[in-house]
């Protein structure tokens, strides 16, 4: 019984570290950037931005070696990261 539980518990640590959201992603961007962020998702080792506008697209994908960087020191998995728009 004893496995199982700390089983579960590595398993849910890991899901814990491996989540990258949009509040995290709001240290990285300046404000005016981050409000045009409608949706993160993440499949794999892709990470997927969604913004309300083309600038804004634009200006994420820009930056979008920065926002790799930073969000490997949490999600390690993450290899691309994608822009688009809509959500």
């Amino acid at each position: 019984m004893e496995n199982i539980s700390l089983s579960v518990k590595r398993i849910m640590d890991k899901l814990q570290k491996q989540r990258v959201n949009k509040e995290y992603l709001k240290g990285i961007f300046i404000q005016g950037e981050y409000r045009h962020i409608k949706e993160i998702r993440q499949y794999k080792e892709k990470l997927f931005i969604y913004t309300d506008s083309v600038p804004a697209m634009f200006s994420v994908r820009i930056k979008r070696g920065q926002v790799l960087k930073e969000v490997k020191k949490t999600a390690p998995e993450i290899e691309k990261i994608i822009v688009k728009i809509g959500s």
